[in-house]
């Protein structure tokens, strides 16, 4: 039963939910990103889907949707307190495209939860998100770059900016600030009570200190920058997002002056 699951959010940003996608172009178990030769398949699907050059861009966009779950898994704590299984074993990858546009997400096997104690809450999940990374999320990382040739660090360095940005989202959008700020401190768990060896890193990858630049869809306002290039740019007529770190300023004064003119033109 999952009426009494709201997965619209996950199921809107991330293409996750129990139900998934009606007629994908493309499924495997989500287990077999843990098998090269697998992963190496998907990663190549999702490559011909996006018309990308080499695997750079195929990989960062798998590698995100394991950030997608580790959000959806955050999203589920502050408003249920329970932990859902996302384990890959209980997940299956899904690729296709949706109204012109490629997505990727995963169908959840069964919805069930691990209910946290009373007392020794912060322990339980500390040891809960220690497991998890190292069990499903690092080694999935760890075969999805390999197998494209390019360091883990394509997809780590892209998780503190999503998660600043979908912290501030919600807090820009949700009414709930209750939720919200039960959000904020399950998210500190992964920023603040983990260690960097609990990622594999030198370094805690949620850790990042977000930039802001003008926002030419909002004139007057920002808008965040990324914490990594996504490699969109990497593919057949791509170029870089307005909000890449690795535009230079004149780039990125360009592109705005594109945008605003198309804008005044409608």
């Amino acid at each position: 039963m999952t009426a009494e699951w709201d997965f619209s959010l996950t199921e809107r940003f991330f293409n996750i939910s129990p139900g998934g996608a009606s007629e994908p172009s493309f499924q495997m178990p989500a287990s077999d990103w843990l098998l090269p030769s697998e992963a190496f398949l998907a990663l190549h699907t999702a490559g011909r889907m996006y018309k990308a050059i080499g695997l750079t861009l195929p990989v960062s966009f798998a590698g995100i949707t394991l950030f997608n779950l580790v959000f959806t898994k955050l999203l589920f704590l502050a408003k249920y307190d329970r932990l859902l299984d996302l384990d890959l074993g209980n997940l299956d990858f899904q690729l296709g495209i949706r109204n012109g546009y490629v997505y990727l997400g995963y169908r959840i096997r069964e919805v069930r939860f691990a209910e946290l104690p009373d007392s020794g809450r912060e322990g339980v999940l500390e040891e809960h998100w220690r497991a998890y990374f190292a069990d499903q999320i690092n080694p999935a990382i760890g075969t999805m770059t390999a197998g494209a040739g390019v360091k883990p660090d394509l997809i780590w360095n892209q998780f503190g900016g999503r998660l600043a940005a979908m912290r501030e989202y919600m807090a820009e959008t949700e009414s709930d600030t209750a939720f919200t700020d039960r959000l904020d401190r399950e998210s500190e768990v992964l920023k603040e009570r983990l260690s960097p060896e609990a990622f594999g890193r030198r370094k805690n990858p949620f850790h990042h200190r977000p930039r802001y630049v003008d926002n030419p869809w909002k004139p007057g306002g920002e808008t965040m920058l990324r914490s990594a290039c996504c490699m969109y740019d990497c593919r057949e007529g791509g170029e870089k997002c307005y909000n890449c770190p690795r535009l230079t300023p004149e780039e990125r004064e360009r592109m705005k002056e594109t945008i605003l003119a198309a804008a005044a033109q409608r």
